[in-house]
């Protein structure tokens, strides 16, 4: 510390720049506390490398963070434009509105775990978003040194809501294809006729179960017709930039969206309709574009199609472009198998289509287990009325008749048991059957107490339950037949 002059004094120390370089860092002001205080300000903002653009501290408000985290991710070449679009898109909207005051130093592990759950409130998928961008950026400021930990590391895990993905019905399908099909036709109504071309699109994303933006995409010479079916290769996909043209990018979304899918004819006869057309153009010219010969936007389409379906009095079915993606996932599964309808929509795994894409069919209730109650509990009353069959025995026996008898109508029980046999229905005659099911027990069971009741009784040929009054077993147990 020194003074120079009367109210100056100069504050100095030699510091290890960002490079390794040893320099003499100084600070003027009108004290002495003021030029350390200034010192140590400059020396704070000398610990970042200045080729990034920007000195990153714990100190740092977190709208600078952000800068520095966009202007890396735009000279990223890993990452499609429209994923950077994205980025900057939830950056502005989800987490900055929050975050923007707050220092680096000052965002911690509950604050960000307290804003997520704020999030989850509102929607999954604003609380995933907004995690996603959160954590992007604090590692851009961890490998900078910015900061000594990662805040989102520590937060709880977001639990989502299962949902069953909802395919359109062979009604829904018939209904939007002729709300398409009829909208604005033959109604005096002011401003262009429709072109035809989201109606021919609904087309060719059920037939080919595209997204909108690779549908958009399609070329001339993406289409081979030369083979039956006909042949689709999805190479592209249209991408929608803020302040730029919409434009068409030379790969889909991921390396396994990039595929070839057999069309069924009613696409084919749509996009054979769409080749006409442009039958004097170029191979690289787009099936749907605007009549500047511009990519066809995927916003305008969705808001057209919106359109068809209000007009239509479809709006309860809340169909997207998505819908016919997920229609076309669940008719495929069912017909043959996820994976081959994983394949037909470029997913890298079957997993995804199931969870996200292929809705579940209907259960089919098992009548079973009813028929098994019904089994059971006749053959529990067949068991309480089979009882007296032994009493009639020993009264039988006890009036004099022979033992031998007896014993032969209680053999037939034993010997079913023995040799897994059942009664056929015809007196004195029994068939073998094969034991298959538990349930067979209980019917040869049930027909063997039957049976045995009808032999043992004389009259009458077989015993009923007591339903009020005397039944005819007590009839015969009374005294004038006894010995």
């Amino acid at each position: 510390m020194s003074r120079r002059r009367a109210g100056s004094y100069r504050a100095e120390t030699r510091y290890r720049d960002w490079d390794g370089e040893v320099r003499k860092v100084t600070a003027t002001a009108t004290s002495a506390s003021a030029a350390k205080a200034a010192l140590r300000q400059k020396l704070a903002q000398r610990g970042a490398d200045p080729g990034h653009g920007h000195a990153l501290n714990a100190e740092s408000p977190v709208s600078t963070l952000a800068a520095a985290w966009l202007e890396d991710v735009q000279m990223r070449t890993d990452l499609a434009a429209g994923t950077k679009d994205v980025y900057r898109r939830e950056l502005h909207s989800l987490v900055l509105p929050t975050f923007k005051n707050f220092l680096l130093r000052e965002v911690t592990t509950g604050r960000v775990d307290r804003f997520l759950r704020e999030q989850a409130l509102r929607s999954y998928a604003r609380a995933r978003h907004s995690r996603v961008v959160l954590n992007l950026m604090f590692n851009f400021a961890l490998r900078h040194d910015a900061v000594v930990r990662n805040p989102v590391a520590g937060t709880g895990r977001l639990k989502r809501v299962k949902q069953q993905p909802k395919a359109l019905t062979p009604d829904d399908v018939a209904a939007v294809r002729r709300a398409a099909r009829e909208w604005r036709i033959g109604r005096s109504l002011s401003g262009p006729k429709p072109d035809g071309q989201v109606r021919d699109l609904v087309e060719v994303m059920l037939g080919g179960g595209g997204r909108i933006g690779e549908a958009l995409a399609l070329r001339k010479c993406d289409v081979n017709d030369d083979v039956s079916p006909m042949h689709v290769t999805v190479a592209g996909t249209l991408i929608v930039v803020k302040g730029k043209p919409v434009f068409r990018q030379d790969h889909p979304k991921t390396s396994s969206s990039r595929r070839t899918v057999a069309v069924p004819e009613w696409t084919a006869e749509v996009i054979r309709c769409r080749l006409a057309r442009i039958a004097d153009k170029p191979d690289d010219h787009l099936l749907f574009f605007t009549r500047k010969g511009t990519p066809l936007a995927p916003y305008n389409a969705r808001r057209t199609l919106r359109k068809m379906l209000a007009d239509a009095g479809l709006e309860h079915l809340e169909i997207t472009p998505h819908s016919f993606r997920r229609t076309g996932a669940t008719t495929i599964a069912r017909a043959s198998d996820a994976e081959t309808a994983a394949e037909f929509l470029g997913h890298g795994s079957p997993d995804v289509t199931k969870h996200h894409y292929i809705e579940e069919e209907p259960s089919i209730v098992n009548p079973a287990p009813a028929r098994y109650w019904r089994r059971w509990l006749l053959t529990r009353t067949t068991i309480q009325t089979g009882r007296l069959e032994f009493r009639a025995g020993s009264r039988r026996r006890a009036a004099g008749r022979t033992s031998a008898d007896t014993g032969a109508d209680v053999g037939i029980a034993d010997q079913e048991h023995q040799t897994d046999q059942t009664f056929d229905g015809r007196e004195n005659q029994l068939r073998p059957t094969p034991q298959t099911h538990p349930a067979h027990r209980l019917n040869r069971l049930d027909a063997t107490l039957r049976y045995t009741i009808t032999k043992c009784a004389p009259k009458p040929t077989s015993v009923s339950v007591i339903s009020g009054g005397p039944s005819e077993w007590e009839k015969w147990q009374a005294p004038s037949h006894g010995a």
